[in-house]
Formats: C-alpha cells, structure tokens, sequence
C-alpha cells in the first residue's frame, strides 16, 4: 500500500502541446505501453494503434 505521507514526482509532459488531441499522449506512447504489457489484447490495441497512428 502507498504511504500516505510518502514522497510523489510530477512529470512534465515532453510532447508539443496546442493539437486537436491536447488532452491525449502520443500514439506512441500508448503503443509502446501496450506491448510492454504483452497480454494478448494488449498487442491486438497495440497493433490497432499502430496500423491507424504511427504506420506511414
């Protein structure tokens, strides 16, 4: 369990900011996160991301 009183970091974002997904991270990001996960319906949502997002 967390400690309560335990330290916490705050990133900031590294991404460009002021596009029509601002609120969102990078298509890569989510990707890259998905197949680290490795669980079968991770890579299929990996693989779906890739083939709309990042493939050009």
């Amino acid at each position: 369990m967390p400690d309560p009183n335990g330290e916490i970091e705050v990133y900031e974002t590294f991404w460009e900011k002021g596009n029509a997904m601002e609120r969102c991270v990078p298509p890569l990001l989510v990707y890259a996160d998905l197949i680290i996960n490795g669980d079968k319906r991770s890579i299929e949502i990996a693989q779906r991301i890739y083939d709309r997002y990042i493939q050009e």
